[in-house]
């Protein structure tokens, strides 16, 4: 009899890292995957290199230089907090954070991703958020930790 995929429990956590701080989703996807017994990856997106530098000039650095640079310096901080949890660091690169995070968590099979929203009110009223759209598009589901 073939295992029932709804009842085989979190293999794979996700937690999406803002920043170096980390915050209450990384304390809480923590806690998450040691019940479960699952594997957990942070997961940040670095912007690309266009939003990053504001804009070219004739003697800007070719993009795909800043774009390794600005991947390098990201994947540098989570390293070292994924080393400190015992997980997998993830930096993915793009200017669509939400898009690019729910194609690695359909891609890698993530069980649940573990968010933290950062804006309120107006911002997030007019631009949505990258916590609002996982919400509404992620290919599993997503637990929303407060502040």
């Amino acid at each position: 009899m073939s295992e029932d995929p709804a009842r085989r429990g979190y293999r794979l956590v996700g937690c999406c890292v803002d920043g170096p701080g980390g915050g209450p989703a990384v304390d809480e996807a923590l806690r998450l995957a040691a019940m479960a017994g699952a594997a957990l990856s942070l997961v940040h997106v670095a912007e690309s290199a266009g939003r990053f530098s504001g804009g070219r000039t004739a003697w800007s650095p070719p993009e795909d230089e800043v774009a390794a640079g600005i991947a390098a310096e990201a994947a540098s901080w989570l390293s070292a907090m994924a080393e400190r949890a015992g997980a997998e660091a993830v930096v993915l690169q793009g200017d669509d954070a939400a898009a690019a995070i729910a194609a690695w968590a359909r891609e890698r099979g993530c069980d649940v991703l573990v968010v933290h929203p950062h804006r309120r009110g107006a911002v997030r009223t007019a631009l949505g958020s990258v916590t609002a759209r996982l919400a509404r598009g992620a290919p599993c589901p997503v637990l929303v930790v407060p502040a």
